[in-house]
């Protein structure tokens, strides 16, 4: 069972390298709690966190998809659907929700401003479990034909912008996502003072998408004395 992305290409229900990268990271996962699901599409991936979570906030701009995700959870798990843009909902609804264990980046392509977005606005208090698909590898070609293109995404990426910037022709390697990403991950951890472990990943042979995940803990604060 295909659907149709927001670019109108076909996209496979659930890849099993996908699958697979989000159910090893949820053994990481140390009791039941409420679960973002950012791009919720038809719910395949919902049906499994639905076994996990003690609620699921689900997202995605397609109602039609949103209305399927709902047969795939309702009676197994409480749950609130969201019809709207990612970052509308991070922007309007997230400062509602704080009791997240577990969130899911998914924006078919680049998930960076949803990443950093989220991080602006959501507090950290507990261990928090990070999924990301990330394909913007499907434009590797694109973004390493010259500098100005790969530091166009760099920019995306790069919660601080390195100092010095070298303007010249750049090599980038086919695993550049995977990097972006968990240099974008290891700067959100410094700037907000969180405490980042890589838990896994998965990397398609083209090498793209990504599957990646992370754990994110707050740092205790020194009592004073």
């Amino acid at each position: 069972m295909n659907y149709v992305t927001k670019a109108g290409n076909l996209a496979k229900a659930l890849e099993n390298a996908k699958l697979k990268q989000r159910l090893e990271l949820l053994r990481k996962l140390k009791k039941p709690g409420a679960f973002l699901e950012l791009f919720a599409g038809k719910g395949f991936l919902s049906q499994i966190y639905a076994d996990y979570a003690s609620q699921l906030f689900l997202v995605d701009e397609n109602m039609h998809y949103l209305q399927q995700a709902e047969k795939r959870v309702q009676g197994r798990v409480s749950y609130r659907l969201f019809c709207k843009n990612n970052l509308d909902f991070i922007r309007e609804d997230l400062p509602s929700i704080n009791d997240l264990c577990f969130v899911d980046f998914d924006a078919f392509g680049s998930p960076a401003k949803q990443i950093q977005s989220f991080f602006r606005t959501f507090v950290i208090k507990k261990p928090l479990l990070v999924a990301v698909t990330d394909g913007l590898g499907l434009r590797w070609g694109w973004v390493c034909t010259n500098y100005r293109s790969f530091e166009n995404y760099s920019r995306e990426y790069f919660v601080e912008l390195p100092k010095q910037q070298v303007r010249r022709a750049v090599h980038v390697p086919r695993d550049f996502v995977k990097f972006f990403e968990d240099l974008l991950m290891m700067q959100i951890a410094k700037k907000y003072n969180y405490r980042l472990k890589k838990v896994n990943e998965s990397v398609r042979r083209r090498g793209f998408p990504v599957y990646l995940g992370y754990m994110l803990e707050p740092r205790k604060e020194t009592p004073v004395a």
